[in-house]
Order: structure tokens, then C-alpha cells, then sequence
């Protein structure tokens, strides 16, 4: 969780293989926002998957020795994870990525 959490708050790609509910391996390539913790307990990343080209979540404990590249990305949703003090928020079914709003030029 470690290297998660470093790559999100470096806002570093990360890439990794994940083994969903039913056993079935994937590889994933994405951006990390945020960990969160779901009302059962479970560690959760949300993130913007690259190849998808959508925004998901993973469970952290599902998720295989996550290599972190030194390819930066530019942050597409406003989120917590630059802060310093990097926790994990609980619930997570109260805390959502949100559209980064742009200020009126002017």
C-alpha cells in the first residue's frame, strides 16, 4: 500500500495486475487519486484507468506487486492526494473523485 500511496501523492503511473472477485487476472495501467476504506473494511484504490479510459476502483489486498513508473501525469479530477499527510478516507462510499471545475478567466 506503501508504493500506492507514494505513486498517488507523486502523481506517478502505476501499473499492475489484479485479480478480481471471481479469480480473473487483468493487467491495469493507471492513474492513482485516492484510498479509501469501504464500510467493510477493505482498502480501496480509486483511480483513472488508461486503457480504459474510465475511472475505477481496486481493492488494494487484490492487487499484485504494483511497479511505479517515473512517467508523471497531469491530475484530471481534483482530489486529496497531493496533501503531505496522505490517509486513508473512510467511508468510501462518501468520498467521491469530482471533475476538476475551471475558474471563470476574466
Amino acid at each position: 500500500m506503501e508504493s500506492l500511496r507514494f505513486a498517488a501523492q507523486n502523481r506517478l503511473i502505476v501499473e499492475f495486475d489484479y485479480v478480481d472477485e471471481r479469480g480473473r487476472f487483468s493487467h491495469r495501467r493507471v492513474e492513482p487519486y485516492s484510498l479509501n476504506q469501504t464500510a467493510d473494511g477493505n482498502i480501496i484504490i480509486s483511480v483513472f484507468d488508461l486503457v480504459r479510459n474510465a475511472r475505477h476502483s481496486f481493492r488494494v489486498d487484490r492487487i499484485q506487486s504494483p511497479p511505479i513508473s517515473n512517467e508523471t501525469f497531469e491530475p484530471r479530477f481534483a482530489t486529496e492526494v497531493g496533501l503531505a499527510e496522505f490517509s486513508i478516507n473512510a467511508p468510501a462510499s462518501t468520498v467521491r473523485a469530482r471533475p476538476k471545475r475551471r475558474r471563470p478567466s476574466g
